[in-house]
């Protein structure tokens, strides 16, 4: 990528992101607890709630904006009601971290949630998102980890062909 190009997509992505904080401020996450999952980025965060069956959740975000914490109702929903752990993963934003940063940082998580057998029950895996977070579910379940790694797949309005034109 040139300088140039890596500018204006910095300048785009600033822009947009101050004009979200100024519009809707900054979401916040209240986790119960933050663990840090090794990554090939710097330290990634997750909230951890419930033990067990576990869901790794991906944030909303155009692949640039910091939404972390937008889906806390969500995340605590299915904490209390369907008595999962909640892993709601922090990954590496765009255009600072370009493709493939976010995915390996999906990626990383569930490794890390799979060397952990006695706290995650490892035939109940899930991963959900919501729009570039979904995307970055579809690929991490279909792509990256073998079949029948994860027992489901939420996925919320996921972007599932970049090769169209946005107009």
């Amino acid at each position: 990528m040139s300088k140039f190009k890596y500018l204006r997509l910095k300048l785009y992505a600033l822009t947009v992101r101050l004009l979200l904080r100024l519009q809707l401020g900054s979401p916040h996450p209240k986790p119960t607890n933050v663990i840090y999952v090794p990554s090939r980025g710097p330290g990634q965060r997750s909230i951890k709630s419930l033990p067990t069956p576990v869901l790794i959740n991906f944030h909303g975000s155009g692949f640039i904006l910091p939404m972390h914490g937008i889906d806390d109702l969500f995340c605590r929903r299915v904490a209390d009601d369907v008595q999962y752990t909640v892993l709601d993963v922090q990954y590496r934003l765009a255009p600072e971290n370009p493709w493939p940063a976010a995915h390996n940082d999906a990626e990383d998580v569930v490794k890390w949630v799979l060397k952990d057998s006695e706290q995650f029950d490892l035939t109940k895996i899930a991963l959900s998102g919501f729009s570039a977070g979904a995307h970055i579910a579809c690929v991490t379940s279909t792509v990256t980890f073998a079949p029948r790694t994860f027992c489901s797949l939420l996925a919320f309005y996921p972007a599932t062909d970049l090769t169209i034109e946005p107009s």
